[in-house]
């Protein structure tokens, strides 16, 4: 027989074990697939829950005991409010939920760990963010600050490009010192991380939210639920998405390596997505949205928005100084 005879004529079981493979893999990767939409929803609905609680348990606490007012069938409406907001943060919930289910169900190892931990450390921090202000901004305000439209948005936009610039670009030329293989995607350092940057954000969000009005004089859109379109909020809401897209720059290293400026001009897409999220964030504060619920800013706020986004670079140089075990 000729060496192309050879060639031609395949072992008879070689296709039946490359079928069965495919199909081995196919099941495995549906499998993966519910499990991650099982672990979202759950999770999802599990805050929603425990928000309505939380909020039937202060309406009870403050009607019945503490102004001592008699029981009512117009209390009921209150229910329907707590439900209808609990329901919104939902939607809050599922984007914080995904990268959760990520980490439990996909553990991958190997170099492409690296880009995975990169979107992780980012995404963890912005819609774990995102979720604890609406989350507490309801129960203090009994309104989302950060409104759900704007949320949607932020996914949608930011965090389909910020996606692209810490997964598909690897900053060429460089040589990660540590090897990924035997490391679990969601390492001690990359929890810190996320940590340190949620804590600094949350801070200067509630910092903001209710002491923001008397700092900078503005007006207090607080409690006024229909003024959507207020300084204030928006205010809140352009400091948020620039701190987000000023901690792509800090998610670009993962092994705690404290320049995090390292081959970024050598890193094309990813300052070319960083300047087109900033146009776009310019475009939707200052154009104003009634849909975005959105107003144009003056430029003193919008040097404190940069200058609150600028200290989270200078903030993540304290978190890399915590000691962390890889």
């Amino acid at each position: 027989m000729s060496k192309k005879e050879q060639f031609i004529t395949a072992p008879p079981d070689a296709d039946v074990e490359r079928d069965e493979n495919y199909e081995t893999q196919k099941k495995v990767l549906q499998i993966k697939l519910r499990q991650v939409l099982g672990i979202v929803f759950s999770f999802a609905v599990f805050y929603v829950v425990l928000l309505f609680i939380v909020l039937t348990v202060q309406f009870i606490i403050n009607t019945y005991i503490v102004n001592g007012i008699p029981f009512s069938s117009s209390h009921f409406g209150h229910l329907l409010h707590f439900a209808k907001m609990s329901l919104l943060l939902f939607l809050y919930a599922l984007p914080f939920a995904l990268p959760i289910a990520l980490v439990l169900i996909w553990r991958q190892r190997g170099r492409y760990a690296v880009r995975l931990r990169r979107f992780i450390q980012y995404q963890f921090t912005v819609n774990g963010v995102a979720t604890i202000i609406a989350f507490i901004a309801v129960i203090a305000l009994r309104q989302h600050v950060v409104f759900v439209l704007q949320v949607l948005f932020i996914n949608l936009i930011y965090g389909c490009l910020s996606a692209v610039a810490l997964t598909v670009s690897m900053n060429a030329g460089e040589i990660y010192a540590l090897s990924t293989d035997n490391l679990p995607i969601l390492t001690r350092r990359l929890l810190v991380n996320i940590k340190g940057q949620a804590i600094y954000q949350i801070f200067v969000l509630l910092t903001l939210i209710f002491c923001g009005a008397t700092l900078f004089d503005m007006a207090d859109a607080r409690y006024y639920s229909a003024e959507h379109n207020s300084v204030h909020f928006t205010f809140v809401f352009n400091a948020f998405v620039l701190m987000s897209i000023f901690n792509q720059i800090n998610a670009r290293k993962v092994f705690g390596e404290r320049n995090v400026f390292q081959n970024i001009h050598k890193d094309y897409l990813f300052i070319g997505i960083f300047i087109l999220e900033l146009i776009i964030q310019v475009l939707t504060v200052e154009i104003g949205c009634d849909f975005l619920s959105t107003t144009p800013l003056t430029w003193v706020q919008w040097l404190w928005c940069i200058a609150f986004a600028v200290g989270g670079l200078l903030w993540q140089q304290v978190i890399l100084s915590i000691p962390c075990r890889q």
